[in-house]
């Protein structure tokens, strides 16, 4: 089984002037394969993205009169990815995952991820953990 940490740090950054109050602001770092990925947010969109091209597809963007749309492919495999308003529909034939982009807690960004890697793209044996510095 691949397990993927993800580690948490935080950082108080402060506005520059007297008026600005300091923000304590969350970072996320993905090891994968020894180079560190770093992530605005922890989604599961992010998570996805990454691991996708991490296990060897190819993304490029896609223009229609309708929609904009991400477009993963590799060999016979192509999942499309459209982005809504609050939601990600995640589509590779008739099978077709909704996840809304919703603050959750990380146990079910992970759930998403797994969900979404193993129908889809065809990834075995994956499990991600949260590590806090």
């Amino acid at each position: 089984m691949t397990n993927y940490v993800i580690t948490k740090t935080s950082e108080l950054f402060n506005g520059g002037c007297n008026a600005c109050p300091s923000v304590l602001t969350d970072f996320y770092h993905l090891d994968l394969n020894g180079i560190p990925q770093t992530m605005d947010t922890l989604s599961t969109n992010d998570l996805v993205r990454l691991i996708a091209q991490n296990q060897g597809f190819k993304m490029t963007q896609e223009f229609d009169v309708d929609a904009d749309y991400d477009v993963f492919k590799k060999n016979d495999t192509t999942i499309r990815v459209m982005e809504e308003i609050d939601k990600y529909i995640y589509q590779s034939g008739s099978t077709e995952i909704v996840v809304h982009n919703l603050p959750k807690e990380p146990s079910i960004i992970f759930a998403e991820a797994v969900e979404i890697l193993t129908k889809l793209f065809n990834v075995e044996d994956i499990a991600f953990e949260l590590a806090c510095d």
